[in-house]
Order: C-alpha cells, then sequence, then structure tokens
C-alpha cells in the first residue's frame, strides 16, 4: 500500500527495553502468590520467513487437551467467565479494574485472562486505560484482545489476553514479532501519530498517544470502520496495534489464528500441527490470509484510521 503521507523509519524496540528487569512475572507472583502459577511444559522452535524475520512457533503441552468447538451466545447468567468471578476463581490486583485469572488452555507461562466484571461485548475507553497503565507498570507485558470474528472464544464478554514478552528457553529473543517490525509514519498530530508496517506478512497498523486518547480512538475507529472483525494489541509506551481480519482459519493450519497468532507467536494445539509448521512460508501465508488482503480495503481502513484521528484532535482543540 502507498503510503498517505510522508514516510520516516523509527527503530524497531525502543532502547530503554533493554537490559530492564521483566516484571509481568513479579506482579503476577505478588498477586497471586509464587507457588500458586502452574509450570507448564512447552516445545519451541523458530522457522525463517524470506525476508530473514524468524517466526516463533510454540507448543504448550498443557493446551492439547483444549476443545475445539465454537461457543455459543453467552448471557451473565451462563457465560464462564462471569460463572469464574462468581466462584472466587479470579484475582483483582494484577490489572487495575479488571478480574484476572491464568489461562486455563496456556499459550506460555504466565499467560492470563483478564476481563471487566460487568457482562458486556463491548470496549471502553476506561478498558483501553486499565490495559494500558498495566503494561506501563510491567514494561515487558502486551494485552491481547480479540473481537467477534477474529478468534474470540467469549465474544459475548470482553477479554483480553496478557503475556510477557519471554520465550522458554530464547531469552531476549521477541515473543511477538510484530512488535519488532519496522514502522512507517503515515500521520503525526499533535496528540496521536499513526504509522504502518509494511513489511509485516498481514495488513497491521499502529496507533500512539496517550491511553486516553488511545481509548476514544479505538471506539471511535471502530464505530467508522463499522465493526469489522479485528485485533487488537495494547503495548507499552502507549502503542496500539490493529489488525483488521479477514478470516479466523487459514486454510492449511489447524487452530484459529488470534490474536497472539496473528502478532507472530505461532501457536498449534496438537503435535501433529506443531510439526506441520517448517517453514515460514508457511506461517507468513496463513498471517496473510488472516488479514486483510485486497487492497482498496486497506486504503478504507486507513482512511477510517486517520479520520478518527482527525475527529479527535479537532474536538481537543476546541
Amino acid at each position: 500500500m502507498p503510503p498517505l503521507g510522508q514516510a520516516m523509519y523509527v527503530s524497531k524496540l525502543d532502547e530503554r527495553m533493554k537490559g530492564e528487569k521483566m516484571r509481568y512475572a513479579d506482579i503476577v507472583a505478588n498477586a497471586i502468590g509464587p507457588e500458586t502459577y502452574p509450570e507448564l511444559s512447552t516445545e519451541l522452535k523458530f522457522v525463517k520467513c524470506e525476508n530473514g524475520n524468524d517466526f516463533p512457533v510454540l507448543l504448550c503441552l498443557q493446551r492439547q487437551a483444549r476443545p475445539i468447538r465454537n461457543y455459543g451466545v453467552y448471557t451473565k447468567q451462563n457465560c464462564p467467565l462471569c460463572k469464574l468471578i462468581r466462584d472466587g476463581c479470579t484475582y483483582g490486583n494484577v490489572v487495575s479494574g479488571m478480574e484476572w485469572l491464568p489461562a486455563k488452555w496456556p499459550i506460555k507461562q504466565y499467560h492470563g485472562i483478564c476481563y471487566p466484571r460487568n457482562h458486556r461485548a463491548g470496549i471502553l475507553n476506561a478498558d483501553i486505560i486499565s490495559l494500558g497503565r498495566s503494561v506501563d507498570k510491567a514494561r515487558d507485558a502486551v494485552a491481547c484482545i480479540n473481537f467477534r470474528n477474529s478468534a474470540a472464544s467469549v465474544p459475548n464478554h470482553l477479554h483480553a489476553q496478557l503475556h510477557d514478552f519471554t520465550l522458554p528457553g530464547a531469552p531476549g529473543h521477541p515473543a511477538f514479532p510484530l512488535l519488532s517490525y519496522e514502522q512507517r509514519w503515515i500521520k503525526k498530530g499533535n496528540t496521536l501519530a499513526l504509522a504502518d508496517l509494511p513489511d509485516y506478512p498481514a495488513f497491521a497498523f499502529l496507533v500512539m498517544g496517550s491511553w486516553e486518547m488511545l481509548g476514544h480512538w479505538l471506539t471511535t475507529y471502530l464505530t467508522a470502520s463499522n465493526m469489522l472483525p479485528h485485533n487488537f494489541a495494547v503495548a507499552p509506551d502507549g502503542k496500539m496495534y490493529v489488525i483488521p481480519r479477514r478470516m479466523e482459519k487459514a486454510p492449511s493450519q489447524e487452530n484459529k489464528y488470534g490474536a497472539s497468532e496473528m502478532l507472530g507467536l505461532i501457536t498449534p494445539v496438537t503435535r501433529e500441527g506443531y510439526n506441520n509448521i517448517d517453514s515460514g512460508t508457511v506461517v507468513a501465508e496463513a498471517l496473510s490470509l488472516c488479514g486483510m488482503q485486497n487492497t482498496s480495503e486497506q486504503m478504507g481502513i486507513m482512511e477510517h484510521a486517520i479520520w478518527a484521528i482527525e475527529y479527535l484532535e479537532a474536538a481537543v482543540s476546541m
């Protein structure tokens, strides 16, 4: 897609992130007790794409028992996430303003699920602020959000999945490659900035600003884009990655591609699926197929993203 404005590249990762103490695991341990979180058995391999970038492929042995099913429509009376709150299985001191618990079908160590106490499918400005402040506090965590038709398991109750940046047995290697790809600035406003990631296999872009402004931007953008399927990722320092979706499952893959996979951490459910992924080309094709491929649709999405920035900045300046 041609740039909509002057192109400028920035560094792949914030230098100040390097060498800092990893803290998400500490936050979890302090909240629920160091012996409470289960130990996971994982296997990891890397597959290389033609552009030289590696994608991690991770098999968590505890996840192999996950049932593959289509989730129904839930009310607060029969919602499994609401039931966990009623049963006292969640923790309110990991993510401010949200309930948190270890993932039942984990992808990697310290994989957590967090969600609001009230049963709702929609996302609010307050949710983005809570998630953003939490990843800022941890410095080494990302919050992934799946919306309906983007591999969301319980679409009637908004939830996010939290991960740290570590990979078992591969210290220093990025767990989520999308966060490391070079950005090309499309628009810079007074309070928000927009960049795309032209080299990533899936169509994705990045919006930066304060968490309050990003919360307003997201709800405005979703309305403008007519609530298309999306994945979002909230990363430290006011970064929101946006991945418009075309489908949940690539034909050659056994598992649905949720936000974690669209960020580049490929997590098959079974050993057969893990063994079948033997090249980066397979991963790149799956990411491209699950993302939005049509160039005109991509341009329309970027127009919505830019309009939401301009609309909000005009409101702020009044």
